[in-house]
């Protein structure tokens, strides 16, 4: 299955969200700061990223700019 990352600054929503893609298969992994997330896709391949728009740290908005040249 995929591996996905989802990017929410409300712990509670993203773990909501990771435990129900975890129960079709996917691997899901969480940040909950948006200045944390260059260096996590750094580190790892990721098929897609579900991203907040209202981020500590870095906007949702100028992550997408940054992350989409990379084709995730």
């Amino acid at each position: 299955m995929a591996t996905l990352l989802i990017v929410e600054d409300e712990e509670a929503i993203a773990e909501l969200i990771a435990m129900n893609l975890r129960l079709v298969g996917h691997a899901a992994y969480q940040i909950h700061n948006g200045s944390e997330v260059m260096t996590a896709i750094g580190e790892r391949d990721f098929d897609l990223i579900i991203l907040d728009v209202m981020l500590p740290g870095q906007d949702g908005i100028d992550l997408m700019h940054s992350i989409a040249p990379r084709g995730i």
